[in-house]
């Protein structure tokens, strides 16, 4: 059976926006030996007529017009020209988008939202895409790290993916889909979205919510009110870090203490307690994430 997530059929064909970007065509070759049917790329600049035996058109519509309808696209493009490329991509017909490429500016990601049909679903960005163990990986992600089976991943880091993935797998728990939200201000698709979407998914059992201690209060909401008949377990990264520090990324930390940003009162405590009486199950550890799943 497919895995299907809000009518995206995930073993689909798809196309790679900005297939001759620097890096892109080593993505591009992982994809194709995993399984995943990339039919065409796009390349605003056309030098080359198909990389990995992949044709290189000029533009979406030429690939729809010659090769036929089309769904996904996967965006590489430099952070300026996302916002083109999506709207290139969307006017064509295609209705998911992955936006693998990082630093979009913020307005631009916003417009996109505003201007974005309801039947369009896009990830990240700043995402490291989807896995569907042993049947496609549509982005970044260095699909090996996965095993099929009935556990789904959600997160929004790549690499406490991976770390979860090996005690997972460790234990003989496979995953169903691997969804990264990605890891900037501004995201396409919000967690209570992929928390339904992979209930309804017939391949999944359990849901795994893979988040840092800095993303307590953003996704604490939409656990408490999610409506999903499913079993969810969170892990928490950096749960008992000291309450007087902050672990943020390079960038956060530099600029908080150049313009003397006073640190905000920390209320994880309270949040967490919330979220154990929803029914989510908290995890302190990857470990226990195992002990959990399998008390389901």
């Amino acid at each position: 059976m497919l895995n299907v997530v809000m009518n995206w059929i995930l073993t689909e064909p798809v196309i790679i926006q900005g297939i001759t970007e620097p890096g892109v065509a080593t993505y591009v070759a992982k994809m194709k030996a995993y399984g995943t049917k990339i039919i065409a790329g796009v390349a605003t600049r056309q030098q080359e007529q198909a990389i990995e035996e992949i044709p290189v058109f000029n533009l979406v519509e030429d690939i729809t017009e010659q090769l036929g309808e089309v769904k996904t696209s996967i965006i590489f493009v430099p952070p300026n020209m996302v916002l083109d490329a999506a709207r290139e991509a969307i006017s064509s017909g295609l209705r998911h988008l992955i936006i693998a490429t990082r630093g979009v500016p913020a307005l631009d990601m916003i417009h996109l939202l505003q201007e974005i049909p309801e039947d369009v679903l896009i990830l990240g960005s700043g995402s490291s895409g989807i896995v569907v163990p042993k049947k496609a990986s549509l982005g970044t992600f260095q699909s090996e790290h996965f095993t099929s089976g009935s556990v789904g991943l959600i997160s929004c880091s790549e690499f406490l993916t991976y770390e979860v993935a090996w005690e997972l797998n460790n234990q003989g728990i496979g995953q169903s889909v691997v969804v990264d939200l990605g890891n900037e201000p501004i995201l396409g698709s919000n967690l209570s979205q992929w928390l339904t979407f992979l209930d309804q998914d017939p391949e999944t059992e359990v849901i795994v919510l893979i988040q840092q201690v800095k993303d307590i209060e953003k996704f604490a909401p939409y656990l408490m009110e999610a409506k999903i008949s499913k079993p969810i377990v969170t892990y928490i990264a950096g749960l008992y870090t000291p309450q007087e520090r902050v672990f943020q990324e390079a960038t956060a930390i530099v600029t908080n203490y150049l313009t003397g940003s006073i640190r905000a009162q920390n209320n994880n405590k309270k949040i967490l307690s919330l979220i154990k009486k929803s029914g989510v199950k908290v995890a302190e550890t990857p470990s226990q994430v195992c002990k959990f799943i399998v008390n389901c």
